[in-house]
């Protein structure tokens, strides 16, 4: 089936060998720090139907087409480590909605014959509306969460490495799902979504957060006075779910941290601002778990973020948890 948003190039491209899955354990050196862009590749839907904003993060479908859905690649190419992301979906309305990844190729991404995500080999789509998860044209699991209304928040964990076999987790409003093996090892993700009606809007993603960054965190069941070259941290940890920290005065930055899902406090993260608290324009998710109580403090000179957080698998707080992250990793990814 023709689909007037779909790129031929990708799918098109005619080559003298066989295509082939990327693997990244073949990458040189600038292949291996390149990892695309955070963002929606808005230049192959020029003058089309689409609305993109929020820096090419956020798009909605705003105009009448002829097309039955319309598919929408992300920038980034993501491998050789494991990758969280999130996708906040305002209205899907009452259709069915893509959102997953596919699989690169050497000729580019195969979003297969029908051209919708989840109808090549290659590709997985999670459904919301169904609660299946979706790859060549089939439901490879289904009776998953839904969401509850027109709106909800997809997490995707992707565990990547480069020689090894890789796999996938969905996470539906905060309830994980089966994690699903990928086909071979070295894959290289592409992040996308898939709209499949007029009116649906503002399904935004977050930068992925390398889970590779960060030594797995301490945990203890109870927090002692930590000590640096002989003088007490005096810092005092309160007992609060959110909390604020100025970072600096020369531009005004100002770190938040907070659960993004609030109604079942899950993902938290660390948010930036630089104008005074009025707008958090940088948000990075340090957490996916269930979390509660939650503190921030600045240390290093400001190079360095610390927090204490209530965390745990069945509760909120199972354990307490102390992770130090660079500032840098929170501005810059």
């Amino acid at each position: 089936m023709a689909n007037d948003q779909c790129s031929k190039e990708s799918n098109c491209a005619k080559t003298s060998e066989e295509p082939y899955l990327l693997d990244s354990s073949t990458f040189l050196s600038e292949e291996m720090n390149n990892v695309g862009e955070f963002r929606f590749n808005s230049n192959r839907h020029a003058n089309s139907s689409l609305r993109f904003s929020n820096n090419d993060c956020t798009v909605e479908w705003i105009e009448a087409s002829q097309a039955i859905w319309i598919p929408i690649e992300t920038k980034a190419k993501l491998h050789s480590g494991k990758w969280s992301l999130e996708f906040d979906v305002e209205w899907m309305g009452t259709h069915q909605i893509g959102v997953g990844f596919l699989l690169d190729w050497n000729i580019g991404p195969d979003w297969g014959f029908f051209g919708y995500l989840g109808s090549s080999r290659s590709a997985w789509s999670y459904d919301p509306s169904t609660g299946d998860i979706v790859t060549n044209t089939e439901s490879v699991h289904g009776n998953l969460p839904k969401f509850s209304g027109n709106s909800g928040v997809i997490g995707l964990e992707l565990d990547l490495p480069k020689n090894e076999i890789g796999k996938f987790t969905f996470i539906v409003d905060g309830v994980r799902t089966p994690t699903k093996q990928l086909p071979k090892s070295g894959a290289v993700a592409i992040p996308a979504v898939c709209l499949l009606s007029r009116g649906q809007k503002r399904i935004t993603w977050s930068d992925p957060m390398s889970l590779d960054v960060l030594p797995p965190l301490p945990f203890s069941k109870s927090i002692k006075p930590a000590v640096g070259h002989g003088n007490p941290v005096t810092k005092a940890w309160t007992r609060v779910v959110c909390s604020i920290e100025r970072m600096s005065t020369n531009s005004s930055r100002i770190r938040f941290n907070g659960p993004v899902n609030t109604t079942i406090r899950s993902n938290l993260a660390l948010r930036l601002s630089y104008d005074e608290a009025h707008s958090w324009s940088v948000s990075r998710i340090l957490y996916s778990g269930l979390s509660a109580y939650s503190d921030i403090a600045i240390v290093g000179n400001g190079t360095r973020v610390a927090l204490v957080f209530e965390n745990g698998e069945e509760t909120f707080a199972d354990r307490i948890s102390v992770a130090i992250v660079p500032a840098s990793w929170i501005e810059n990814g």
